[in-house]
């Protein structure tokens, strides 16, 4: 997704196992207790007994991947805007960031330690590792605005090189102006362009991510391309489906029909 506004939440997300791998950073500042200048670096691994995720920030414009396979060894992504992560360890901690091996044994405290992105889309943000389910966006002020989304990714096959694969598990899609409803099959291929609006829900489950959003499109289809079935409403669904237009319809009818018999009616006086 991109989010138009960026995106600033605090999820206290915990990996399991205690071990992070970063790139596409600028530098990393870490803990006080073992270094107090920031570190210019484009990769690091952070390594400790716990290591909670304590807050994203991104960027406006910034494009959020986010994969819940099992198998992924990256799980967020963003490009097109900077931003910073920042975390708490509890040791003993290690960092190997710019040539350099940091390391201390276990405190009594928490240690907070931070990375800012780089960001571009030559050098995107990635954060890999073992991590808990839970991340949501629930407890935001506001929904994030967005103005792309797309369930799926690109996989490398023996005969076609890259092809794009669905990641969609099951879901529904809901054209509110013609009262059409479209249910989602797993492995469903969703196409929307130019689209427009709000995630109102998204949280971690077992099953993957749930999404809500809302909004205007371009174009919505379903299905692969070259096959893919075309949602989009042609213009007389959608003045069919309109009510206030119905009723503009029938007011202006009705107004034709009195204006018609007033002038026959004049017509009969004059005669």
């Amino acid at each position: 997704m991109v989010l138009d506004d960026g995106l600033q939440i605090e999820p206290d997300l915990e990996f399991d196992p205690g071990e992070v791998r970063l790139s596409g950073l600028r530098s990393v500042q870490p803990p006080a207790e073992i270094g107090t200048e920031r570190i210019e670096a484009t990769s690091a691994t952070i390594r400790a007994k716990r290591i909670t995720l304590s807050a994203i920030h991104l960027g406006a414009g910034a494009e959020l991947t986010l994969d819940a396979a099992s198998h992924a060894s990256t799980w967020l992504s963003a490009a097109g805007a900077r931003g910073s992560l920042e975390f708490e360890a509890d040791g003993p901690l290690s960092i190997a960031v710019g040539g350099q091996s940091l390391s201390t044994d276990a405190t009594s405290n928490p240690l907070a330690l931070s990375a800012q992105a780089e960001g571009s889309m030559a050098k995107p943000l990635s954060v890999s590792g073992g991590l808990s389910h839970g991340l949501s966006f629930e407890d935001l002020p506001t929904a994030p605005a967005i103005s792309l989304i797309r369930f799926g990714q690109r996989a490398a096959t023996t005969t076609f090189g890259a092809t794009f694969v669905s990641t969609v598990v099951s879901g529904e899609v809901q054209l509110v102006d013609i009262e059409r409803e479209v249910k989602l099959d797993r492995g469903a291929w969703v196409m929307i362009d130019g689209f427009h609006g709000h995630i109102f829900e998204f949280e971690q489950n077992e099953s993957g991510y749930s999404v809500g959003f809302s909004g205007a499109a371009r174009h919505v289809a379903i299905g692969p391309a070259g096959f893919a079935e075309d949602l989009t409403p042609t213009c007389l669904d959608y003045f069919y489906h309109q009510e206030w237009l119905k009723l503009t319809w029938a007011a202006a009818l009705a107004g034709f029909a009195i204006l018609a018999k007033v002038q026959s009616w004049l017509a009969g006086k004059l005669d």
